[in-house]
């Protein structure tokens, strides 16, 4: 009998230590230290993610897809990390949906506790607690993940939000550990979304959004336009025979209007697909 009951705790043991291990490897898929930001490191930051969120039998035109979509859905884990001051280095954990790369959650600290916030209409609460499973607290963002609802409670539309490696970290230290009741909170935690989705997803999915990135910039008007026909520019690269039927309208950088009739119009400032059958 204490043979069995040891064998019985060795293999709880074991089973343990294997979610802990899974665990602990589930806290980052991806870094990116703010403080030691650099063009170099930005880049290699963004291919990395491609590669881990990239189906390697997908590419059209050279460029890499998206795998097809999976129930229950597959995330990858974004550490952003920098200096709250001179003695502290905090990190915010993004949790992006494979599927598509939209941000559906993230997490910060209060010591002790970590606390999860996420998007409610796009990820459920169990799911987050299997993400974070050492979350001690779940928030619910008090809006939608909707550029519209970002921009309104950030107070800014994001053609007028300041991007760039500074701007970030100061978003970034402006939501960390602070109290959700404090009047500001909201708007900083929307500019912090708003500046994080363009410079982690949106950057990921257009080379173009990270070359402006890589400087501190006010987004122009090619990056919105950009972002908005994602889907509509995937299904056209990926039927097409060099030609675009029917054209897509997209505008410049000055709001000019820039009509693509073929894969080489569009083809340098594209970093991934999102899927399409």
């Amino acid at each position: 009998m204490q043979e069995q009951n040891l064998k019985v705790w060795l293999i709880l043991a074991i089973s343990a230590w294997v979610i802990i291990l899974q665990q602990v490897n589930a806290v980052s898929d991806v870094t990116f230290d703010l403080e030691t930001a650099s063009k170099t490191k930005y880049n290699t930051f963004l291919s990395d993610i491609r590669t881990k969120v990239k189906d390697p039998k997908l590419v059209y035109e050279g460029i890499p897809m998206l795998p097809p979509p999976t129930t229950p859905t597959k995330y990858i884990l974004i550490d952003l990390k920098a200096k709250q001051n001179a003695a502290t280095t905090i990190t915010v954990t993004l949790a992006l949906s494979r599927n598509d790369l939209y941000v559906v959650a993230f997490t910060d600290q209060t010591a002790p506790n970590l606390r999860a916030h996420y998007f409610a209409a796009d990820i459920t609460p169990a799911t987050v607690r299997t993400l974070f499973p050492t979350a001690t607290e779940l928030i619910p963002i008090g809006y939608g993940s909707s550029y519209q609802n970002l921009e309104g409670n950030a107070g800014i539309l994001r053609e007028n939000l300041q991007l760039g490696f500074q701007p970030l970290k100061q978003y970034m230290v402006n939501v960390y550990g602070k109290s959700i009741q404090a009047t500001d909170y909201r708007k900083n935690e929307a500019k912090f979304l708003l500046t994080t989705i363009q410079m982690v997803a949106e950057a990921a999915r257009f080379k173009y959004i990270e070359g402006k990135a890589i400087n501190s910039f006010i987004p122009d008007y090619k990056v919105p336009s950009l972002g908005t026909n994602w889907e509509k520019i995937s299904k056209a690269i990926r039927s097409a025979v060099k030609k675009f039927t029917p054209p897509i309208a997209l505008v410049y950088a000055n709001n000019t209007a820039w009509v693509i009739t073929q894969v080489s119009d569009i083809k340098p400032d594209l970093g991934l697909l999102k899927y399409v059958p």
